[in-house]
């Protein structure tokens, strides 16, 4: 057997406690200053806030949410996006449900006000949080990095639980590194 290296490569970052110490340490200046910019900007509409969804029902529109912010950039992008079919969408959410109650998953919405702008979803594994699906209303909030600011806050909530490791999984986008993976 031959082995072959993937074109992939898989990100993580070491989370250390406080957050705001990882940051200082992991992040640039320059992009922690872009990131609190865009924060300010974006909380000038209302307050925003990071909660873990763990209801089924809660779990549930999340991921409907999630769906549809996906549809839309996906089209533009021009790529297939999986939870468009209604079988990938019913597993996600039901390891969404299931992980909720078992503590080996975790939904987590980003609210601007009352409204939901943002959905993030990942497992967790021994103090690890694998980073799956995300989608933002990129419509609406294009100018905000929204994106970038939900992981942001979830890396905060992560640590907060005393996770160790942020896995950004494979994929070769430049953010990842922003945010100190290697």
């Amino acid at each position: 057997h031959t082995i072959t290296q993937s074109p992939f490569h898989s990100y993580a970052s070491t989370l250390a406690r406080p957050f705001s110490e990882w940051r200082k340490q992991s992040c640039s200046e320059s992009f922690q200053y872009f990131l609190d910019r865009k924060l300010r900007l974006l909380q000038r509409h209302g307050d925003v806030k990071l909660t873990a969804v763990t209801k089924r029902v809660e779990i549930e529109a999340a991921f409907d949410s999630m769906k549809a912010f996906r549809a839309t950039r996906f089209d533009t992008m021009g790529i297939a996006d999986p939870l468009q079919k209604p079988d990938a969408l019913s597993f996600y959410k039901s390891i969404g449900v299931q992980g909720a109650a078992e503590g080996s998953a975790i939904t987590y919405a980003l609210s601007l006000g009352d409204r939901l702008i943002a959905v993030i979803f990942g497992l967790i594994h021994q103090r690890t949080f694998s980073f799956l699906l995300m989608g933002f209303d990129f419509e609406s909030y294009r100018n905000y990095s929204i994106g970038l600011l939900t992981i942001e806050r979830t890396i905060s909530a992560r640590v907060n639980e005393d996770d160790v490791c942020f896995d950004f999984m494979i994929g070769e986008q430049p953010y990842k590194k922003d945010f100190g993976s290697t």
